[in-house]
């Protein structure tokens, strides 16, 4: 499964590639789920620019879609917050961040998080960890954006987020003082969605290409921004959920002046098993 699922990473690259089943947490082969360490080899001597993707905890629109898409459409929020297991999910990712046992996720420089509510929950505990003040970027929001009934909606106001959020960085361009979102483009198709983790993924590799020394960030995310932007990363496109994802699972890639890597995706050894999503939204 996992050699035909990564098929056209190995058309789009002309480096060698290992793929293999993750870990489990007693340290046999996981083939419950499509959790992943990709390898290319690219130029250590080269600065290197890590990004650290963790997808959000689980929202309470998630819990509405294991009900039944009639039961998501229905009760679906535009800007839904986390549920109790989503907050310990977060609260169990900062708990990982700070432990210091993985070091392909240590010496973070900067964390950014998407304007969403459930985001910006899931990166209180991990900016706190971290000792960071979470920065918001208004163009990393999840596929779709913010949106009632075909509608869009504004989403989290500047005095909303500063209440709610007082150690985060907002900057001016990028949340107004009635919100963030675009109404106009009402619900995103999904193509427009692509297009800009496209340009999300192109910004980050003109950082890479600019870098004279290392540095890494960590970018609290979506699971179809997350899809989009490591499809960006090994030149796939037209392919919906290649890369699917686990509440507040973590994917990291290195980016440098020549290439890109993906070191793993969709890793959730720091969740409790209680927490690990196994059906609907949460499975692989």
């Amino acid at each position: 499964i996992l050699s035909l699922l990564f098929l056209p990473f190995a058309m789009a690259s002309t480096n060698s590639m290992n793929v293999s089943p993750s870990l489990a947490k007693d340290g046999t082969s996981d083939t419950t789920c499509t959790s992943t360490q990709v390898k290319v080899g690219h130029d250590r001597n080269d600065p290197t620019l890590r990004i650290i993707l963790v997808r959000h905890g689980e929202s309470n629109n998630n819990i509405h879609h294991e009900v039944s898409r009639e039961a998501y459409l229905r009760n679906r929020s535009s800007d839904p917050s986390l549920t109790v297991n989503g907050k310990k999910q977060a609260q169990q990712t900062g708990d990982y961040f700070k432990s210091g046992s993985n070091k392909l996720i240590d010496n973070v420089d900067e964390i950014f998080v998407s304007p969403c509510l459930r985001t910006m929950q899931t990166a209180e505990p991990i900016a706190k960890a971290l000792k960071l003040s979470a920065i918001v970027w208004n163009e990393i929001y999840e596929v779709g954006g913010v949106y009632e009934n075909g509608e869009g909606r504004r989403g989290l106001t500047r005095a909303e987020m500063k209440g709610m959020f007082p150690t985060y960085t907002i900057p001016e361009d990028q949340v107004a003082e009635d919100g963030w979102y675009d109404v106009s483009l009402n619900k995103e198709p999904r193509p427009a969605g692509r297009e800009r983790a496209n340009g999300v993924f192109d910004k980050l590799k003109k950082q890479a290409m600019e870098a004279t020394s290392d540095r890494t960030i960590v970018l609290v995310v979506h699971g179809d921004f997350i899809d989009f932007l490591l499809q960006s990363a090994v030149g796939v496109e037209g392919t919906s959920r290649f890369f699917p994802c686990f509440n507040t699972c973590i994917s990291v890639l290195d980016m440098t002046a020549k290439d890109t890597m993906i070191l793993f995706h969709n890793s959730i050894a720091h969740l409790s098993e209680d927490l690990v999503k196994t059906h609907a939204l949460g499975k692989c």
